[in-house]
């Protein structure tokens, strides 16, 4: 048996998976059946991922924040003037649609490979 948090589902966060059974049951009493199971899992692990590329990102702009051009960032990426300077200073979020495009700034130049 394991668990799966879920916020999209009804109100339901922690799902119960029980393998011999036909039917995922809910905190809240209610049940999925196994056929949805994979898209739950799918939804989740890109969720995961969106929560990794930010936690990178978070940590590699506070640990190198001495070290880079923060606006020359901000340009790359075509966003808004301050936005990884409000993060570094005053430890506003980045919104997610600004993490992918700065993940693939980061490793852009970290790679070290010839333009």
């Amino acid at each position: 048996m394991f668990l799966i948090y879920l916020k999209w589902l009804n109100g339901c966060h922690n799902i119960t998976l029980k393998q011999r059974s036909s039917k995922i049951f809910c905190a809240n009493k209610s049940y999925i059946h196994k056929k949805d199971k994979v898209k739950m899992q799918t939804q989740t692990l890109s969720e995961v991922k969106k929560r990794n590329n930010r936690k990178r990102v978070e940590k590699w702009l506070l640990k190198n924040q001495k070290f880079i051009n923060i606006t020359a960032m901000e340009k790359e990426i075509s966003a808004p003037k301050g936005l990884i300077q409000k993060f570094v200073k005053y430890d506003k979020k980045i919104q997610d649609k600004w993490i992918d495009p700065i993940h693939n700034v980061i490793e852009s130049f970290t790679t070290f490979s010839l333009r």
